[in-house]
């Protein structure tokens, strides 16, 4: 059994035999580029099976930020500076610089609505490759829509027209249980997700687990 490197084994001249393969070094990484891994991620874009190496998940996780982050970004700030009274959106913008950042707004919740089944996918992928279930992103994800769901379920209508996020806070205050609910849902919310950045940063496993063959460290 050797390790090499996918499509494109090293190889050493043995006198009289021509090319033979040798095993890969130890800790040795074959090469996936950021357009390779967003290719794949796409042509997978909703297989939760199989496994994904590190380079996989994290190129994609960089294109899915550039993606959805970059035209969100101008309006964030603009509004930001909108709320802090530096400037004047309704009349110190044009209609057409208005009409620019309310597409780019749009193009970017779009994109997080399209890539949302590949990232899930992908990062499940991901577990899988250390051998770990894919039910950690669903507890996760779960987790995280408790974690905004339950004050409204506490506070109703109420909730919802306070706007700031520092007196929806301080209407926790109110009752002990819906402080102690949130609490418990914020700090699972983030344990999950520091394990699953835990799980994501791990090395894959070199030999083939119950998901399926490694797709880093190929056997001959």
């Amino acid at each position: 059994m050797e390790l090499v490197q996918e499509n494109n084994p090293i190889i050493d001249i043995v006198p009289g035999c021509g090319p033979a393969p040798r095993p890969a070094p130890c800790g040795f990484l074959p090469k996936m580029s950021f357009k390779d891994a967003v290719g794949r991620c796409i042509s997978k874009y909703a297989t939760f099976q199989g496994r994904a190496r590190r380079r996989e998940y994290w190129w994609f996780v960089l294109f899915t930020l550039l993606l959805t982050l970059l035209p969100i970004a101008p309006v964030y700030i603009l509004s930001t500076l909108d709320e802090m009274s530096v400037i004047d959106m309704e009349s110190g913008l044009s209609p057409v610089l208005m009409l620019l950042f309310v597409i780019l707004a749009a193009l970017g919740m779009l994109a997080c609505f399209v890539l949302l089944i590949p990232c899930l996918a992908v990062q499940t992928r991901r577990l899988h490759d250390i051998g770990r279930s894919g039910w950690w992103v669903v507890a996760s994800l779960l987790v995280s829509v408790a974690c905004s769901a339950v004050p409204f379920f506490i506070f109703g209508g109420q909730a919802m027209d306070m706007g700031e996020i520092e007196q929806f806070r301080q209407a926790f205050q109110v009752s002990g249980f819906a402080g102690c609910a949130m609490l418990v849902f914020e700090v699972a919310d983030l344990s999950l997700a520091l394990l699953l950045l835990l799980f994501s940063l791990r090395d894959s496993d070199k030999g083939e687990n119950k998901y399926g063959p490694s797709p880093k460290y190929v056997v001959l």
